[in-house]
């Protein structure tokens, strides 16, 4: 479990949406909320979750002999600031490097430095005449507001917008994505160096008990699943009508990310599994966790990556380019686009986790099954909406899912899970 404390010191509206993002976060916990101004409402709000608070001044937070003493008392492995208004002090920088990370309210590294906090921020953008703002989530270093950038989203703005509106519409994209940036950057081994600790913690653990540890366990193998591209259809020429459908939709995609159902695609972009089970909670009708229904949760973890092995063929294959890579335009969710600018876009492996984990939710919870099938579906829409993805990418991405699960069916192990599964499951509806 990765313990995070958030530094804020105001009304602490990106605090509690960063609690309640983590909420039912099987690895991420928020431990600590401090703050230098007792009279912070955010203080308020983390109590109201029963999240652990503290006040520390000005004069205290700069005493290594203090603060780091209760870091360590919190058991804290990284800090987020989310509307912190003092200076880092070097020993903390020190201590917490790329594990402390600092949401900025502008496009750095322009209205950064001493004194661009808040209203101040929004005032020098209307000033300076700009047609854009945004968020900027950067790495904290002993530089204010210096440290290198993790991600950036942008937001248009008019002449006629006041300060006051400008702050709204920027605060509209730290609501959208700051969690699901801190969550990235949390879980992923590339971006996070803790991460590959505890995996090595793991892997220790697992070889002093004699067992092996899986870091993307299935069912089958690449080689016993349907080779997709035997049975699905290569990627539309773009001189066809075909990929004119598949242009009319990547524009549609586009004119839907400033909607919630923009925003909800960009938390369908992280494929975790426990962020895909948080975004299932509410069709399967209570949200499947390692920890409450373990039996489940290794189903689906496995049937995850089946889905990811069934379309790993036809990538390879086809090596389509991506639509923001074709088009050379921003997409949806910009920390992705260095790390997938190089994969193939045919077919959507994205859809084809998000597709066969519906396929056996629905089976376990037929009750549910319209709603569930209709989450899964969406996660292929996401990844249009995002830009990522042509919809032919998605919908051949769905076929292969589905002979993937048509093939689990015959194997041994994923029957007993399966099992063991609607057992935990028939249980669970008599609690």
């Amino acid at each position: 479990m990765i313990r995070i404390a958030i530094f804020v010191s105001g009304n602490g509206t990106n605090c509690e949406n960063i609690i309640r993002h983590f909420h039912h976060h099987t690895r991420v916990k928020v431990a600590l909320v401090l703050s230098n101004r007792a009279d912070a409402y955010a203080l308020v709000r983390a109590q109201n979750h029963h999240i652990p608070t503290v006040v520390v001044n000005k004069a205290d937070f700069n005493r290594e002999d203090l603060l780091l003493p209760l870091m360590r008392q919190h058991g804290i492995d990284f800090i987020v600031l989310a509307g912190f208004l003092l200076m880092i002090p070097p020993f903390l920088v020190k201590a917490y490097h790329r594990r402390m990370l600092n949401l900025h309210p502008a496009l750095l590294p322009k209205y950064g430095g001493r004194g661009m906090y808040g209203h101040h921020v929004h005032e020098a953008v209307k000033a300076a005449g700009e047609t854009e703002t945004g968020m900027t989530v950067h790495w904290v270093s002993e530089e204010c507001d210096g440290g290198e950038i993790i991600a950036q989203f942008r937001t248009p703005l008019s002449l006629q917008d006041t300060p006051e509106e400008i702050a709204a519409k920027e605060h509209l994209l730290e609501e959208k994505h700051f969690p699901t940036v801190i969550e990235r950057v949390l879980t992923s081994l590339k971006g996070y160096a803790l991460l590959l600790v505890a995996l090595l913690c793991t892997l220790s653990a697992a070889a002093q008990k004699g067992g092996k540890a899986e870091k993307w366990p299935s069912f089958l193998s690449q080689k016993d699943l349907p080779e997709a591209t035997q049975f699905i259809p290569a990627p539309p020429d773009t001189s066809s009508i075909a990929f004119l459908k598949d242009f009319d939709r990547y524009q549609w995609g586009k004119s839907m990310r400033n909607t919630p159902r923009g925003r909800q695609a960009v938390f369908d972009a992280y494929v975790e599994v426990d962020s895909i089970l948080k975004g299932f909670q509410e069709a399967f009708g209570m949200l499947i966790s390692k920890e409450t229904t373990p039996e489940i949760y290794s189903l689906v973890q496995r049937v995850e990556n089946d889905g990811s092995l069934s379309v790993r063929g036809a990538k390879k294959k086809y090596m389509r380019k991506r639509p923001y890579v074709q088009f050379h335009e921003p997409t949806g969710v910009p920390e992705d686009e260095d790390e997938l600018r190089h994969s193939g876009s045919f077919p959507s492996g994205h859809t084809a986790r998000g597709w066969a984990i519906a396929l056996v939710l629905a089976e376990l919870n037929p009750d549910r099954q319209d709603a569930i099938l209709r989450r899964g579906y969406e996660y292929g829409e996401s990844r249009v909406i995002v830009g990522y993805h042509y919809q032919s990418d998605v919908d051949v991405a769905r076929i292969a899912a589905s002979g993937a699960v048509a093939r689990l069916h015959a194997d041994e192990a994923f029957a007993r899970q399966l099992a063991k599964a609607k057992k935990e499951w028939k249980r669970c509806k008599k609690e």
